[in-house]
């Protein structure tokens, strides 16, 4: 009789063979534990065992002794058969699957993460990477993931990686008058120039007011420090900013920025 309240096997027989009863249930259960095997995966596994609407587990169990349950919260799996050698027949299936979709997760900077992950989308990286691995953002635990064979993980993790280093990520609020200071010129602009002397990318969120800065870290320090210096001086540097008309704009200006 099994109980209703917690997970016993009551054993009810006559006194006389209870010994005999219960030691014969005990291998029983032996014999079923021993058909049943428990792993835990990534959550981010479990649909790639599961398939879409369950098809991938009823492929592996249609016309079979046996089953595949999956805990998609917890990752657990459990799998079994009413035979050693179907267990194994189904282990294998599982094992492949899992094999073929091992995840590995690496830390992302928590204030930088998103803006990191929506480059990598948009650079020439994101096809190299659709080819091996499927990848995504955990933002609430920051951290990239990556998932696929263990030996394409790997590869594409260092991609990645590289990606990372020389994608970092400065801003630097500016008003719309920064702006055109700062851009006014196009290829001769100090925009350029800041670009062109420390090695970095340069562009405007309007909707933020911020100026992004990316490339390596060093880089984007030395360009965020420079750029708050130029419009607002600092270190030995002073500005000042005067109004003027715009008829004598042209004439400050002179042609071509001359």
């Amino acid at each position: 009789v099994l109980a209703k309240d917690h997970p016993e096997l009551l054993v009810r027989t006559k006194q006389a063979v209870m010994t005999e009863a219960f030691q014969l249930t005990k291998s029983g259960l032996k014999e079923l534990e021993d058909l049943v095997v428990k792993l835990t995966v990534d959550p981010y596994t479990v649909p790639s065992i599961i398939g879409k609407g369950g098809e991938t587990i009823r492929n592996m169990t249609n016309g079979k002794s046996a089953f595949v349950e999956v805990d998609k919260n917890s990752g657990e799996v459990r799998y079994g058969a009413t035979t050693l050698e179907g267990r194994d027949e189904i282990g294998k299936e599982v094992q492949g699957l899992v094999e073929n979709n091992c995840i590995i997760r690496f830390p992302a900077d928590p204030a930088t993460c998103k803006s990191q992950f929506r480059e990598l989308t948009r650079s020439s990286i994101k096809s190299a990477l659709n080819g091996m691995v499927w990848f995504d953002l955990d933002e609430e635990k920051s951290c990239y993931i990556l998932r696929g064979t263990k030996e394409n993980t790997e590869k594409a993790k260092i991609a990645m990686e590289t990606f990372i280093e020389n994608n970092q990520i400065g801003t630097v609020p500016i008003t719309e008058e920064d702006r055109e200071a700062l851009f006014h010129g196009g290829k001769t602009s100090k925009v350029a120039q800041f670009s062109d002397e420390m090695n970095v990318q340069l562009h405007v969120d309007r909707t933020k007011h911020v100026v992004i800065v990316r490339g390596k870290q060093e880089s984007v320090s030395m360009a965020v420090k420079t750029i708050q210096r130029y419009l607002n001086g600092g270190d030995g540097h002073s500005v000042a900013k005067l109004l003027v008309s715009e008829q004598v704009v042209g004439v400050i200006i002179g042609r071509g920025g001359k």
